[in-house]
């Protein structure tokens, strides 16, 4: 249980961990007030854009194909950053693995198209672990397409 105590998680059995974690649990859910974006602090390294979306094999065909250049890194950065905390706050999120080391989550991001590509979206999950209070590390800022929305 220590992996999300003091973890906040939108009230709605999709969006949190299920209860009891395990036999004999202790764990309790108290309710709290639904964050402002602002409240939400990130754990998310610009490396992660500069060093990593942007030269990952794999991941860097998604930056590439939006027509972002290396010059933009910093761009994807906030607007990643921005998304995460806006969808975070409105419970825009879906539960992915859960196990010791905390509870990950996914999360919907939309870039616009650069250059040649003006006009056009690119959605994309990002994936995340949730910290106490209202903290989210940024476990990989692309963990793939969007096949259809988070509701």
């Amino acid at each position: 249980c220590v992996s999300v105590n003091n973890c906040r998680f939108v009230h709605d059995a999709a969006r949190m961990p299920a209860f009891p974690q395990h036999p004999h649990c202790r764990c309790k859910l108290e309710p709290c007030d639904a964050p402002d974006p602002s409240d939400v602090t990130l754990d998310f390294r610009m490396e992660k854009i500069s060093n990593y979306l942007f030269v990952h094999p794999t991941k860097s065909k998604l930056i590439f194909s939006c027509a972002y250049t290396p010059d933009d890194a910093e761009e994807v950065y906030e607007a990643i950053g921005r998304q995460a905390k806006e969808c975070y706050a409105r419970g825009e999120y879906a539960l992915s693995r859960h196990d010791q080391y905390g509870q990950r989550i996914r999360m919907r991001c939309v870039l616009p198209g650069k250059r040649q590509k003006t006009g056009r979206t690119y959605d994309f999950y990002t994936a995340w672990m949730v910290y106490p209070q209202w903290e989210l590390h940024c476990n990989t800022p692309f963990a793939g397409e969007v096949t259809h929305a988070i509701s």
